[in-house]
């Protein structure tokens, strides 16, 4: 059963002294073709200490996600639509019909977040659409993450039409990461003590604009666009670039 128009504000998640942690915080089970969750609102909360994400959000829709303190959680949030394959009951419609298709997800915003000490689970922002559908409009703004693991701290895969901006990212193996993506503006943010990429832009994006970010201390490449149609790399300041002792570049362009 979809829910629609839900709110969930000023609460606590963290460990008990008796059971532990939870597995994730805010999340839905799942999906079926053609029904979203829609509506969703998540502001100022605290999560501490999940096992997973913080947040997982499955097949949702119209998503508002501001002001939120990610600590010590497995990983942050993840967005994505549902599974898609023969025997996966999530792209079964109502009557039991496979479909063989995912629900398009689209008008997502998260902004002013604050994600402190994740862990391995995933990156620290796992957003994706997939093969069937790009996800759409989404807007990842102003958030601030500070990351120990060796993984993404974000990670953007099947999207359109869609912004990142203005967000502060420290550590982790890459800062973003684009895949498959058409439309999406990366621009503004202050990405700095990557052990590996800065930005990386890999395999079959088209129509990006990577501009105005300021890149330091990072591992290898500051930005790395390979196998891409048409992306503009412009108006980008990097200091400290190859600081990792590997050959490094500050914007390395190749052919996939």
């Amino acid at each position: 059963t979809p829910c629609q128009n839900v709110m969930t504000t000023n609460c606590y998640f963290a460990p008990s002294d008796r059971l532990g942690s939870w597995g994730r915080a805010i999340r839905s089970h799942s999906a079926s073709s053609d029904r979203w969750h829609r509506r969703i609102i998540i502001t100022n909360n605290i999560m501490e200490g999940t096992l997973q994400w913080g947040i997982r959000a499955y097949s949702w829709e119209d998503v508002t996600i501001t002001s939120n303190i990610f600590n010590g959680c497995g990983a942050g949030l993840s967005i994505d639509p549902n599974h898609v394959g023969e025997g996966e009951v999530d792209s079964e419609d109502i009557d039991g019909k496979q479909t063989y298709s995912s629900n398009q997800v689209k008008r997502i915003t998260i902004q002013g977040n604050h994600f402190t000490k994740p862990g391995r689970h995933g990156s620290v922002m796992s957003i994706t659409g997939d093969q069937h559908h790009d996800m759409l409009e989404v807007n990842v703004t102003g958030n601030i993450i500070e990351n120990p693991a060796p993984t993404y701290s974000i990670y953007l895969a099947y999207l359109a039409h869609s912004n990142v901006s203005d967000n502060i990212v420290t550590g982790g193996d890459k800062g973003i990461k684009l895949v498959a993506c058409r439309q999406v503006n990366v621009i503004g943010n202050n990405i700095k003590q990557i052990k590996a990429t800065g930005i990386e832009a890999f395999s079959g994006n088209r129509d990006l604009t990577i501009a105005n970010n300021t890149l330091s201390l990072i591992g290898r490449h500051g930005i790395w666009v390979t196998g891409n149609v048409m992306t503009s790399v412009n108006n980008n300041h990097m200091t400290g670039i190859g600081g990792g002792g590997a050959a490094a570049q500050g914007i390395r362009l190749t052919s996939s």
